[in-house]
């Protein structure tokens, strides 16, 4: 005996945990979910009576497939037949987000705050909207009513303090990264982020530990070693700055910046020849530091050279 619609979502609640936008759920729940909604299609009801579970499950399932304009028409016909519908409210704004519908993903998501102003997610979610809108304060304002809700949120902690970097309050930032560093020591990402703000601030010995931290935890975080041997050239420390480039060019060899840094470091260092070829090969990677390289004060005592000329030219 087949079963109806309303057994189908019934056993969906019992056995799937489904988890809200834009968290996925292992592959064997996303295909579980797929299997059940073929099945309630295959039921002999009016799909004008579906409830709205149904324009939910699909509005999910659409989201996995990356189909966004799908998924948002599910959660929309969700709600119109449940306007107080939570879930499908939360995750209408995580759509909306995802289409780039900026200001229409906030008002959704206070409208799922009306609903239930309680969820340190909603404020969490609109956190990370109002972020891509580089609403600074307001951002940094939702993440504090998630902490307040849930004082170990680590991605609110860790967003805020990018908030605080992006608005020049360094002091907050490291601050903020500290806490999350208590949460969850072992993600390289934080102590990075700390490691910039520190060197923004000019604490460099600081900075460098945080930038090893993070190498410590994973050894190939491009972008701390790059920070890294930026800040070590800045301070005058150039074999080591050089070796530290010498470690991005062999993590991502077609990083041109990576040329361009060890190219400019020569021509500190009056190498003409080390300068040269390391700029030819950033020239290959991307023609626009020919011209970047004409004006660039550090190629000062090369730019009446006839090699540097002929390169540039």
């Amino acid at each position: 005996m087949e079963m109806d619609f309303n057994e189908i979502i019934s056993k969906i609640n019992k056995e799937i945990r489904i988890p809200l936008l834009p968290e996925i759920p292992t592959y064997g729940i996303r295909e579980k979910l797929n299997e059940y909604i073929k099945k309630i299609e295959g039921t002999d009801n009016n799909t004008s009576l579906f409830p709205p579970e149904y324009d939910f499950y699909c509005g999910v399932n659409f989201y996995y497939k990356d189909n966004y304009e799908a998924s948002l028409e599910c959660f929309n016909k969700a709600i119109e037949l449940k306007p107080d519908y939570y879930n499908a409210v939360y995750n209408k704004a995580i759509v909306l987000r995802a289409l780039e519908r900026f200001e229409e993903a906030i008002e959704t998501s206070d409208r799922a705050i009306e609903i239930n102003p309680n969820d340190a997610k909603i404020w969490y979610s609109k956190g990370v909207t109002l972020s891509k809108l580089v609403e600074c304060e307001k951002a940094i304002k939702c993440f504090d009513k998630a902490l307040e809700l849930n004082p170990d949120y680590y991605d609110a902690i860790y967003n805020k303090a990018l908030m605080f970097s992006h608005i020049g309050n360094l002091e907050e930032a490291v601050k903020t990264c500290n806490k999350a560093i208590e949460i969850n020591p072992n993600d390289a990402k934080i102590w990075y982020n700390k490691a910039n703000s520190l060197a923004d601030i000019g604490l460099i010995n600081e900075a460098l530990k945080s930038y090893d931290k993070a190498i410590e935890i994973n050894p190939n975080f491009v972008l701390a070693f790059y920070n890294k041997a930026i800040v070590l050239g800045a301070m005058g420390f150039y074999k080591r700055s050089l070796e530290t480039y010498d470690k991005v060019i062999e993590l991502r060899p077609e990083l041109a910046m990576a040329w361009y840094n060890k190219a400019c470091m020569y021509a500190w260092k009056s190498d003409k020849e080390n300068s040269l070829k390391h700029l030819s090969k950033a020239i290959d990677l991307d023609t626009r530091n020919k011209e970047k390289a004409k004006t660039d004060e550090d190629f000062l005592n090369l730019w009446s050279d006839e090699d540097f000329i002929k390169l540039t030219t």
